[in-house]
């Protein structure tokens, strides 16, 4: 049996204009994400694991002087990330083998993280640490229970 995060890419993939449509641009994390931004300096390097669209948690950040660097599993979304951002970089990446390298400010990984399994979960700390400057912030959401969580489409 395939587990569902094997699959999630696909499903974005397979919908992501409606993905974008829905999932719109009012910034109802705002509080959440300004509390983020509270602990990393100005015009800070960011990354944004599973940035999805880039809208509106990228542009969010770069709209307060960020350098944005988004990576999600969905080429479609990259693209559209590519189309409305071509300031920030923007790469297809599977989270759980990222290695792009270079340390970063702050680390957010917002909707995506609690799509893995439970042990792929616990496997992202040390990616997550890998690409953490001295000092940067880390914000993630999980889902509700222990695993996965992923709804349907």
């Amino acid at each position: 049996m395939t587990a569902p995060s094997e699959t999630i890419v696909d499903l974005y993939e397979r919908h992501a204009a409606t993905y974008d449509r829905l999932r719109g641009k009012t910034l109802f994390e705002r509080a959440w994400l300004d509390r983020f931004l509270a602990l990393v300096p100005e015009r800070a390097a960011l990354l944004d694991i599973g940035c999805g669209s880039g809208e509106p948690i990228a542009r969010h950040f770069l709209a307060k002087g960020h350098a944005v660097t988004g990576i999600d599993s969905a080429p479609s979304l990259v693209a559209l990330c590519r189309q409305r951002f071509p300031q920030a970089a923007w790469q297809v990446w599977d989270m759980r083998r990222l290695a792009l390298g270079r340390r970063f400010d702050g680390v957010i990984a917002w909707d995506s993280f609690f799509h893995l399994t439970a042990p792929d979960q616990r496997a992202m700390f040390p990616i997550f640490a890998t690409h953490a400057a001295a000092g940067a912030a880390l914000m993630f959401t999980s889902g509700p229970a222990d695993g996965e969580a992923i709804g349907s489409f």
